[in-house]
């Protein structure tokens, strides 16, 4: 699922949970007006493993970016503890998952 703005972010994530699947927001950098010099994708992987990686390339390659364009960043934990991490959480994911996420990322 993706929403082609931020305007429609709320309406990708609801379609996306009453599908069970995940979604992406269109990030476009534009020249002038109606012209877009540049789209970014921006979705969550938190559950995607590397080898899964397969299905986000794919659907970036259908909506017609050029592969040598497509780049997975993970953004990490940004310095933060697993602690800090779970304060600032808003999906009651447990102390314990965080850490043991991100262990599985180190």
């Amino acid at each position: 699922m993706a929403s082609p703005d931020t305007g429609g972010t709320r309406r990708a994530a609801s379609y996306a949970k009453m599908l069970n699947t995940g979604f992406v927001i269109c990030h476009k950098q534009r020249a002038k007006a109606n012209v877009v010099e540049s789209m970014s994708l921006i979705g969550d992987n938190t559950n995607i493993k590397q080898n899964e990686s397969k299905f986000a390339v794919k659907s970036a390659l259908d909506l017609g970016l050029d592969d040598k364009n497509i780049q997975f960043v993970d953004i990490g934990t940004g310095g933060l503890s697993a602690q800090e991490l779970a304060d600032r959480n808003t999906h009651g994911v447990p102390l314990e998952k965080i850490e043991s996420m991100i262990a599985s990322h180190a």
